[in-house]
């Protein structure tokens, strides 16, 4: 009888498992998706602070050779980022006159976010002086500081 049980345990630990690993999996996969599409909403951002302009290559029917014009309307640049960012800087630059910042982009949790956070990631939860640091993407993003910050 203890055979059986401990066997049925045993079953059951691997079928959990393997559903953790999937999980798992899903989750990296999800993160990489996510990260890349940060990364192209930040090159956008980029793009359009610099006033960069996209141009398509098209090939007229019956010619060879491909001929770059620009986009028949240019887009309206997508609005500036706002408000306020917690990460930790990178370095700061200067291109064109624009002043950029780069920077490895993070939370800043308190109260019951904080607690909830600590107990996801399996750390002391409330989390001592009642705040907690969510870092799990150490993507560095880069972006325009308007020129009337002092």
């Amino acid at each position: 009888m203890q055979a059986q049980k401990v066997d049925t345990a045993e079953k059951e630990l691997a079928s959990l498992k393997s559903k953790a690993a999937l999980l798992e999996q899903d989750l990296g996969d999800t993160r990489k998706a996510l990260d890349a599409a940060i990364a192209e909403r930040d090159k956008l951002e980029l793009a359009a602070a610099d006033g960069s302009s996209t141009a398509t290559s098209t090939t007229t029917p019956g010619s060879e050779n491909p001929t770059a014009t620009p986009s028949p309307t240019p887009k309206p640049k997508p609005a500036p980022v706002t408000g306020k960012r917690f990460g930790y800087i990178r370095k700061f630059e200067t291109k064109s006159g624009t002043v950029y910042v780069t920077m490895d982009q993070a939370e800043f949790l308190t109260g019951k976010a904080a607690a909830a956070a600590a107990t996801a990631h399996g750390d002391e939860s409330p989390p001592p002086n009642d705040y907690y640091i969510v870092n799990d993407n150490r993507q560095l993003r880069t972006f325009p500081i308007a020129k009337s910050v002092r």
